[in-house]
């Protein structure tokens, strides 16, 4: 019973702040982009490493 209601309450309070939540939702997602292109980044920058080492052998 307790949980119905505050379900309902919850509802309202999302229609309200909808505009928020799409801003949330967003900067979720550009931030996700952000660490993905960062990984790769990282791991271009270690595979260039690892042919300087290569070349600095011979």
């Amino acid at each position: 019973m307790e949980k119905e209601r505050s379900r309902g309450r919850v509802r309202k309070e999302s229609t309200q702040g909808r505009s928020t939540d799409g801003d949330e939702a967003e900067f979720r997602r550009d931030r996700n982009q952000n660490r993905s292109m960062v990984q790769t980044q990282e791991r271009e920058c270690f595979s260039q490493e690892e042919e300087v080492s290569k070349e600095n052998d011979v």
